[in-house]
Formats: structure tokens, C-alpha cells, sequence
């Protein structure tokens, strides 16, 4: 390895102590609200090394084909020490104003979704739900008016009708009963 690849390398993992440090205070401001949930807390943290991991590894590869070094591992605790003692304060109040941005932006999505999608559906349904009642409610009152006249006639014409000719519709009603009893005893 020439001495131009390995100062680059040295750069490099001074650089990535540094972004190590960045992503180790990102990920606990949060991941850190998974506190409780132990399973979850340990999958996600596994996640984040191992990714981290997988990028420090990614950078060797690309500037020294993968070949790691004792002043390698050194130069990111060196990396990340300058990070906690330069650039945390800084990096810390630069991250909680993005969370505040992001957190805002999402606020705001969320309530445009509901007031162009979510609102307009409410009301749809409510205006729906009124048009349906008010069909129901008018079609009983219309149904109400037209029966109601035949109503009248019936009973006008059953009060006209002599008293023979009830008992005899009293008697067919009777028969009528019976041969309704018997149909039903032959389908048992």
C-alpha cells in the first residue's frame, strides 16, 4: 500500500470517527424513545452497528481494498473524540432543529391529508347518510298518504257491505285458514 493510500485512509477514518460520533447522538436522541420496549431497542441498535459497520468497511474497501490497520481503529476514537469535543454541542442543537422542521413538515402532511381526504370523506358519508334517511322517512310519509286513502275505502265499503255478506267473508277467511293448515301439515 503506498503511502498516498495510506494517508487517505488515515483521513478517511478520522473522518468516519467523526461521522461515527454524529450517528451514535442520532441515533440515541432517536432510537432512544424505544426505551421501553426492550426487543425493540436491542433490534434496532444491532441494526444501526451493523450498518455502520458495514460503512466504515465500504469506505476501506473503496480507498484501500478492505485492509484494516491498528492506526486505522485509532484514528476513529481519535475521529470521535474530535467530534465530542468540537462538534457535539453543535451537531446536538443542529439535530434537534431538523427533528423540529421534520416533526413540523409531518404535522402539516398530516393535516392537509385530512382535510383534503379524510374531511371531505366525513362529510360525504354524513350527507349520504342524510339523503338515505330523508328518502326513508319520505318514502313512509308517501306510502302513508297512498294507503291510507284505500284504508278509508275499505273500511267504507266494509261498513256499506250487509251483515250476510261478513259473515260469509268471515267464514271464506276461516276456510282459508284451514286449507293454509293443511298444506303446511302435508310439507311436514
Amino acid at each position: 500500500m503506498s503511502i498516498d493510500i495510506q494517508f487517505l485512509s488515515f483521513i478517511t477514518m478520522m473522518i468516519i470517527g467523526v461521522y461515527l460520533g454524529a450517528m451514535f447522538d442520532t441515533n440515541e436522541r432517536l432510537i432512544g424513545r424505544f426505551n421501553g420496549n426492550t426487543f425493540l431497542n436491542f433490534l434496532f441498535q444491532f441494526l444501526f452497528w451493523l450498518s455502520q459497520a458495514l460503512i466504515v468497511f465500504f469506505c476501506l474497501v473503496k480507498i484501500n481494498n478492505g485492509q484494516v490497520h491498528l492506526y486505522f481503529i485509532l484514528m476513529i476514537i481519535f475521529g470521535f473524540w474530535i467530534y465530542c469535543s468540537c462538534c457535539r454541542t453543535f451537531y446536538q442543537s443542529l439535530l434537534e432543529r431538523l427533528i423540529m422542521i421534520v416533526s413540523q413538515i409531518i404535522y402539516i402532511i398530516k393535516q392537509m391529508i385530512y382535510v383534503m381526504i379524510v374531511k371531505p370523506l366525513i362529510i360525504f358519508y354524513q350527507v349520504v347518510i342524510a339523503i338515505v334517511g330523508f328518502i326513508i322517512l319520505f318514502g313512509k310519509k308517501i306510502l302513508i298518504l297512498l294507503i291510507r286513502p284505500i284504508v278509508w275505502v275499505l273500511r267504507l265499503i266494509c261498513r256499506l257491505l250487509p251483515k250476510n255478506v261478513k259473515k260469509y267473508l268471515v267464514s271464506m277467511a276461516g276456510i282459508y285458514s284451514k286449507i293454509e293448515n293443511m298444506i303446511n301439515k302435508q310439507k311436514r
